[in-house]
């Protein structure tokens, strides 16, 4: 059934505390398979934004994300000027999330690989990021 507030909340503050445990200078941050929301999204968005400088690739893999938590991860990754790879394979994104991302990849010149399997992007989705990518040389889609 559907998640109580408790219940995300909880997870949420588990999801900060483990980010708070990496190191300074973090290159690669690993989160698949961890049952990711959209409250785990808002908190990854801040710790993004704080310390999201060194970050070179980001793997969300297999989590619960949605297109609109997605779009807090994306509206932080601009922090991110050495990110070159981003897994967000086997998340439920939807089309709306291929949009968003289409309009994100224009502010994240260094991503070179975008992992989108199983992200139910639908043609509108995949239409709108073709044409990002389009503009995005060196820019793999996986």
């Amino acid at each position: 059934g559907p998640e109580g507030l408790g219940d995300a909340l909880v997870r949420a503050q588990r999801t900060a505390r483990w980010l708070k445990s990496l190191p300074p200078g973090v290159e690669l941050v690993s989160m698949a398979s961890m049952r990711l929301g959209e409250d785990d999204a808002v908190v990854l968005a801040d710790f993004v934004r704080a310390k999201g400088g060194s970050l070179r690739e980001l793997d969300l893999k297999c989590n619960n994300l949605s297109a609109s938590a997605l779009g807090h991860v994306l509206a932080a990754l601009p922090s991110c000027p050495r990110l070159v790879g981003l897994a967000l394979g086997e998340n439920p994104v939807g089309p709306g999330g291929g949009a968003l991302l289409a309009a994100a990849l224009d502010a994240m010149p260094s991503v070179q690989k975008l992992g989108l399997g199983g992200t139910r992007l639908g043609d509108e989705g995949v239409g709108a990021l073709a044409m990002a990518a389009g503009r995005h040389p060196g820019l793999k889609v996986l």
